[in-house]
């Protein structure tokens, strides 16, 4: 993926929603059985209730008070010491009803979980071993539990490589030589073109790419450890969850780069079809590997939005050696 959105993930366009293109698979229901119900009472115990049974006596009566009276001082102690361990001590994951940060982005996906789990089993059933071999061994519950722990109930523009390091290890891929196509302000049309053509692959189309594309995340300290209302945008924090994922994510479809690499660009952007600001410029670009990558074959593509935006016009090809 050559760029972020240009309100929370840089300078890339806004997320593609998931579409009929790539449907979930049924999840499977809860690995864990439903707790068993307390056991009733047999229905031969009758409660005992005999006129003859001996009223306790009055020292007795006075010691079971005691005993009652200590027990509910013991709860009570109990609750508060709970109370001031929730308040004073640092780390804690927030407690419920405390107040959820306010961000101008977009928030958390609903049921960010099932598509994250729905995409990859979906990725992992369509795609061809042969090729990528270690498709077989990727775990998609795994690779979901490594995503959330990367960002719930972490503050959202305090996002470090760190936190998505373990995810990335787990759910990279390689990538065939001549096959890697960037791409930056070209979104829509240079996902038609690998849609129907194969012979390209973009980030979206990796793993990784394919789990996230659309999708908005971030934490917050307090419960439930996701902020579902608001998520910051890229001028409110640079170190949020999304961008960073896609960040590191970009870095690493580069760097597996090899021969002769494709990007495409828009060139009816006034401002310049190469922005240095972008993800593929300040990403991509910069960690293609010269002794893995033979050359850049640049698209420069015109009037994308026009009558003929359908339709992949290759108006200049230019070949750069790097």
């Amino acid at each position: 993926m050559a760029t972020v959105a240009q309100s929370s993930q840089l300078s890339r366009e806004a997320p593609r929603p998931a579409s009929a293109s790539s449907p979930l698979e049924e999840l499977p229901s809860s690995r864990c059985p439903p707790p068993p119900a307390p056991p009733a009472a047999p229905s031969s115990l009758k409660k005992e209730t005999s006129s003859e049974m001996p009223l306790p006596s009055s020292s007795s009566r006075t010691q079971r008070h005691k005993l009652i009276l200590a027990g509910t001082m013991v709860v009570l102690v109990v609750l508060v010491s709970a109370v001031l361990l929730a308040v004073l001590i640092p780390g804690r994951k927030g407690t419920p009803g405390s107040e959820v940060l306010q961000w101008k982005g977009q928030g958390t996906t609903k049921q960010l979980q099932e598509l994250v789990l729905g995409r990859c089993y979906n990725y992992i059933a369509c795609s061809d071993v042969t090729v990528n071999p270690e498709l077989r061994d990727k775990d998609c519950l795994k690779i979901w539990e490594l995503f959330q722990n990367a960002f719930m109930y972490k503050h959202p523009c305090n996002a470090t490589e760190e936190d998505f390091q373990p995810l990335m290890a787990l759910a990279t891929q390689s990538i065939l030589c001549n096959k890697s196509l960037f791409w930056t302000k070209t979104k829509d049309l240079v996902h038609r073109y690998t849609n129907t053509n194969r012979d390209f692959l973009t980030l979206e189309d990796t793993l990784l790419g394919y789990m996230a594309d659309g999708l908005s995340w971030c934490g917050d300290p307090s419960s439930p450890g996701v902020n579902y209302e608001s998520c910051p945008e890229w001028t409110e924090c640079e170190n949020n969850p999304s961008s960073m994922y896609w960040k590191m994510s970009s870095k690493m479809f580069a760097e597996a780069a090899c021969g002769i690499t494709q990007v495409m660009l828009n060139g009816s952007i006034e401002a310049g079809a190469f922005r240095n600001n972008s993800i593929f410029g300040s990403v991509e670009v910069v960690n293609l590997n010269p002794n893995k990558v033979s050359k850049m074959q640049i698209w420069l593509m015109q009037d994308i939005d026009g009558p003929q935006r359908y339709v992949l016009i290759m108006q200049n090809i230019i070949t750069l050696y790097i």
